[in-house]
């Protein structure tokens, strides 16, 4: 099985991704393997694993939830088309090559509801969880292999001071 993961920018920008089969983690700190620099998304935000027949989505506790088709989910078994949504940005799984085209627009209108639970309270609320408990989930399950860490930096805007921007 081939799988690709299309990150789909508030803006409607692109990237691509092909995935090999191994775990990766999806967050903001610098040594994640599929970073998304932007507060809403947590410092280890979600995990995926690919092991060359499935692709599985697991939320590492994160603060405001990984979405997979605008339900927040715990883990889940994904599948071609499926949109997920961590932070603003949308992210559709391309399974052999199936969805052939991605449509932004679409995308991103289905990676998060529009009104998510708790909708008009801040992203990050005060006395939210902060992401210091994601290193004991960490040592729990396990560091990813580093020679075979893949780095890729979605940073979408040309802004390197995210973390004085305000939550989207």
């Amino acid at each position: 099985m081939e799988a690709t993961l299309v990150f789909v920018s508030a803006d409607g920008q692109t990237q691509e991704v092909p995935l090999s089969p191994r775990r990766y983690v999806i967050g903001r700190q610098t040594d994640c393997q599929l970073r998304v620099p932007e507060r809403a998304v947590s410092r280890e935000h979600a995990e995926l694993v690919f092991d060359g027949d499935s692709l599985m989505i697991r939320d590492l506790g994160s603060s405001n939830g990984t979405y997979l088709n605008k339900h927040r989910i715990d883990q889940k078994l994904l599948e071609a088309g499926d949109v997920l949504g961590i932070g603003s940005v949308a992210i559709v799984v391309k399974i052999d090559g199936s969805p052939p085209v991605i449509d932004a627009e679409a995308a991103r209108a289905s990676a998060v509801p529009s009104e998510p639970p708790g909708a008009g309270t801040p992203i990050s609320q005060p006395g939210a969880r902060d992401d210091e408990d994601d290193e004991l989930l960490n040592d729990l399950i396990g560091d990813p292999d580093d020679s075979s860490m893949a780095d890729f930096d979605f940073d979408f805007s040309d802004d390197d001071e995210e973390d004085d921007q305000p939550a989207l």
